[in-house]
């Protein structure tokens, strides 16, 4: 079946290239938030845990809305400290939400992980 004009990447493409970094605003769903709850409930007595990481995690647990550079960078880094600190004290409980706020971001099928929010029009051309 040919594909309609909406669709496919080169839409994608177009879509992308009318928005702006600083135009959009990332609000994670529920269950993305639910499960990094949990993974800071895992880690809240460590206190070898780092306190931004920590703190950028509570802002997505409590439905922060966040810019996509924000999200992209402080994702990563989190994950580098979550790591780290798995590897460092063995914390399973960590290691499993860890594995379960991944599955929620990227593997389930029925999930809307994330909603961008526009903040302000289209950019000027």
């Amino acid at each position: 079946m040919p594909k309609r004009r909406s669709e496919g990447p080169e839409i994608h493409a177009i879509r992308a290239a009318q928005l702006g970094a600083d135009e959009v605003k990332i609000q994670f769903s529920p269950q993305v938030a639910g499960h990094v709850a949990r993974l800071v409930a895992a880690v809240a007595e460590r206190k070898d845990f780092p306190k931004e990481t920590r703190s950028f995690l509570e802002g997505i647990a409590s439905g922060e809305h966040l810019g996509i550079d924000e999200a992209l960078v402080g994702l990563s880094l989190s994950a580098q400290e979550i790591l780290k600190h798995v590897q460092a004290t063995g914390d399973t409980a960590a290691q499993v939400e860890f594995d379960e706020l991944l599955d929620s971001l990227v593997l389930d099928p029925q999930g809307k992980p994330l909603t961008l929010l526009r903040t302000r029009g289209p950019k000027e051309r």
